[in-house]
């Protein structure tokens, strides 16, 4: 018995034992599993480096990996390993220069503030990275930039400043003529060693001689003579920037202000010269607009001709899209200071400069100087020019506005045959306004006869249209019609167009937004249209109404009495207060100082 009870002692510990060991095996084995998961990012991306050393992106990510496990030292290490493993000029993905300045920006950020270890060791991977031979003038700009702001966020201002004047400073022809001396001498003397390393320095990468030709690196550079140098030093960095042409139309308006800022006039004028002898158009016109209101600012009236000549050289190569500012500014000038028919004069030429799409708004502006100086009654020649000058829908405009005119001074005659010659420009399956217009102005200010003047060269219009095969318009309207039945959206339920129509659709129909807007307003709700083939009334029942309408308008006016009405004050302009005011002023001595067109009428 006794050994068979030590028998199953012993079976039992080893079971036991066995137990234990199974169990610690399978903690190891879990262990190491979440171990192995932890580091396959890591595994993955040095598979990922030892194919390709030079990938960018890739010591980028490892860095990261590290960075997510608060573990600083493995960050500085990552980046310590890419800087001396990256062969720069075999970099395909990713920007090289990144790995230097990122490495620098970890140092900073955990820099001690008692020892500022931290600046001192990202002050040292800037000075190796500025020596690297990147491929790219850019690359190595950035570097240098980067360097410098480090300085300025660090404190060290002065620091900066004095390396951005080495980073903008070109080597000279005569040191490399001087040091290729020096190596012949240094060989002929059996100082190899000496002339191995003169010959290093003499073997310059491209990249370090065209570096004093970086953009941005003069731009940093000129911000730090502006803010911690002297007026004189940034005139000098300027300058040197012009002369080296790699200027940009900002850094012109920048140098101009700057000498306007410290009340050199002349000298910021002259800038602004040089700038648009540097840049053509269009990257001359901001120059050019803030060159003329300084100018016209500093000068007003002073410099007449000095000005007229600015605007003209302006306005010598201005394309016509870009010549509008020019001219309204030329034309302001002369107003305010010049002579009113110079002004004038400037209006006309920029009316018939500019786009096709914006000269019907310049008539417009036109009429109203020409009637502000020289009352309603010149602005005939005005509308005549611009109806003459104008594409189809703007003489059709421009003829409304013009009848409107002349029925204002009680010229209906006149403001009927405007109407007529207008017709021609529009189509009446399209032109809805326009014929509106006439017709209520037939309706209130003519006869039987008229009417049916109007139907007739109604009719006559509509079929010249239709004969020159632009019976389109009209399809294109009742295909709208039926397009908008599948496409509610498009217009609302009073038949008014939605804004959200798109622009070429509106084009597609050859109508603008109100003749449009009207044509489906009519073909929704309208009666006047309904079954018709085209936006046409029915001539016979429109006689017999208007001619019922006539007659009861003749026998009204046979019972009033006709009175004499006065000639509206807008035909003379300003002529009657100019009189007036002659009378007042005769005997008063003249203004010592030379007034302008506008200060003249002002006073009048």
């Amino acid at each position: 018995k006794e050994n068979d009870e030590s028998y199953y002692n012993i079976s039992l510990e080893d079971d036991l034992s066995d137990n234990v060991k199974d169990v610690n095996d399978v903690d190891l084995l879990l262990g190491r599993l979440e171990y192995l998961l932890d580091r396959r990012p890591l595994l993955l991306n040095s598979v990922m480096l030892r194919q390709n050393p030079n990938n960018i992106d890739e010591w980028h990510k490892r860095a990261n990996l590290y960075d997510e496990r608060n573990d600083i030292a493995k960050v500085v290490q990552t980046y310590s390993d890419a800087v001396k493993t990256v062969d720069v000029s075999k970099v395909s993905t990713g920007k090289p220069q990144t790995l230097w300045i990122t490495l620098a920006n970890v140092y900073e950020k955990h820099n001690d503030k008692e020892t500022n270890s931290g600046i001192e060791n990202a002050i040292q991977v800037y000075e190796n990275a500025i020596k690297v031979a990147f491929r790219k003038v850019e690359q190595l700009a950035n570097v240098w930039c980067s360097y410098a702001e480090l300085l300025l966020r660090a404190g060290k201002y002065d620091d900066a400043l004095l390396l951005m004047q080495k980073g903008v400073l070109k080597q000279s022809k005569r040191s490399r003529v001087e040091k290729l001396n020096m190596k012949k001498q240094l060989v002929a003397q059996g100082r190899l060693d000496e002339s191995k390393q003169l010959a290093e320095e003499l073997n310059v990468p491209a990249v370090f001689s065209n570096l004093h030709k970086s953009t941005p690196l003069w731009s940093l550079y000129i911000d730090l003579e502006e803010s911690f140098g002297t007026i004189k030093t940034a005139r000098a960095a300027y300058e040197r920037m012009l002369s080296l042409k790699i200027a940009t139309p900002a850094t012109i308006l920048n140098y101009a202000n700057l000498l306007e800022e410290n009340k050199y006039y002349e000298d910021s004028f002259r800038a602004y010269e040089k700038g648009i002898a540097l840049f053509p158009w269009p990257h001359v016109k901001e120059i050019w607009v803030h060159y003329l209101h300084k100018f016209v600012q500093r000068y007003e009236g002073d410099k007449l001709d000095r000005g007229r000549e600015l605007f003209e050289e302006a306005l010598a190569d201005a394309p016509a899209d870009m010549s509008k500012t020019l001219y309204l500014m030329y034309s302001n000038f002369e107003e305010n200071y010049g002579l009113t028919k110079r002004a004038m004069s400037i209006l006309d030429r920029m009316c018939s400069s500019v786009q096709e799409n914006e000269r019907h708004d310049m008539y417009i502006l036109y009429i109203s100087k020409v009637e502000k100086y020289y009352g309603v009654a010149r602005t005939r020649e005005v509308y005549e020019k611009g109806i003459e000058k104008l594409d189809d829908t703007g003489a059709k405009s421009l003829c409304l506005l013009y009848a409107e005119m002349e029925r204002n001074l009680g010229e209906i005659d006149r403001a009927r045959a405007i109407l007529r010659h207008g017709s021609q420009f529009a189509n009446p399956r399209v032109s809805i306004r326009f014929w509106k217009a006439w017709h209520e102005f037939e309706v209130v200010h003519g006869n039987e006869d008229t009417f049916r003047e109007m139907l007739r060269v109604k009719r006559s219009v509509q079929t010249q249209y239709a004969s020159e095969g632009d019976s389109g318009a009209a399809g294109n309207i009742f295909a709208f019609q039926k397009a908008s039945d599948q496409q509610t959206a498009e217009i609302g339920a009073d038949g008014i167009v939605d804004n959200d129509m798109s622009e070429a659709r509106l084009k597609s129909l050859g109508m603008d937004a109100e003749d449009l807007a009207e044509a489906v307003t009519n073909l929704k709700g309208g009666e006047e249209v309904k079954k018709r083939k085209a936006v046409e009334i029915d001539p016979g029942e429109e006689e017999a109404k208007i001619k019922r309408k006539v007659d009861d308008k003749e026998e009204q006016e046979m019972e009033i009495d006709l009175e004499e009405q006065a000639v509206p004050a807008s035909v003379f302009g300003d002529a009657i207060a100019k009189a007036q005011e002659e009378e007042e002023s005769q005997g008063h001595s003249t203004a010592k100082k030379k007034l302008g067109a506008l200060a003249r009428f002002q006073q009048r």
